[in-house]
């Protein structure tokens, strides 16, 4: 018999990024680094999709960072200068996230999860968390590597 998880327990830990006006989060699990102070693209050909922006290099290793503006059709179309490059990890590989801020870590419990409306980028998303007076879109970090090979996702 499944055990019914208290609303005020903790389901995950996420960690809250901000892009444009947009509030979206990771499992912070999957968070390998952030880079601070936007390290520089390096060009690449087209990886599979529009969204994969360029590679940032960390620890030797080339990774392909993907424009969350460009995934999801926000305004601007281009990762703020001053922004931040998230790498994540999933099933043995990296790829980094363009935000604009990481914003807080927080634990996500059950009575603060929220309805999500299907949509552009809807396949990208696991779930909506109440965070302040906003949601905060969780995403599927697996879902959201096969938008840097073209196999997924919406861009």
């Amino acid at each position: 018999m499944e055990r019914e998880i208290a609303p005020t327990a903790p389901v995950r830990c996420l960690v809250g990024l901000r892009v444009a006006a947009a509030a979206f989060a990771v499992d912070a699990l999957a968070v390998v680094v952030v880079l601070s102070g936007a390290p520089p693209l390096l060009p690449c050909p087209r990886v599979g999709s529009s969204a994969v922006v360029g590679l940032v290099e960390q620890q030797g290793v080339l990774i392909p960072v993907v424009d969350l503006r460009a995934v999801f059709g926000l305004a601007d179309a281009r990762p703020s200068p001053r922004g931040r490059r998230v790498v994540l990890r999933v099933d043995g590989g990296a790829f980094a996230v363009a935000v604009d801020a990481v914003t807080e870590v927080f634990e996500a419990r059950r009575r603060d999860l929220r309805p999500v409306l299907a949509g552009d980028g809807s396949a990208l998303v696991r779930a909506g968390w109440a965070v302040g007076e906003e949601t905060a879109l969780e995403l599927d970090v697996r879902a959201l590597a096969a938008v840097v090979t073209g196999r997924g996702g919406t861009a």
